[in-house]
């Protein structure tokens, strides 16, 4: 068993992703759940090794229940 994390990222003063994710990993988290998807710490987490969940909208979950739906969302916030 691991242990997991919440990152909020608004603040007034957010730390830097890369040493988020520095921290994370030196203590042991294997997961995190971001309450937004945000460039900044998907970038951070990317190779990390750390399992990472994105909260979504309700409005979104109806056109995300098929692999396309997913794959058409994830392809609109990234591109």
């Amino acid at each position: 068993m691991g242990f997991a994390c919440n990152w909020g990222r608004v603040s007034t003063q957010p730390l830097p992703g890369d040493i988020a994710v520095n921290l994370m990993k030196e203590n042991g988290f294997e997961k995190v759940k971001l309450f937004e998807l945000e460039h900044e710490a998907m970038k951070a987490l990317a190779n990390s090794d750390i399992q990472v969940m994105v909260e979504i909208a309700n409005v979104y979950l109806e056109s995300l229940t098929n692999t396309k739906g997913a794959n058409d969302w994830v392809a609109q916030k990234w591109c």
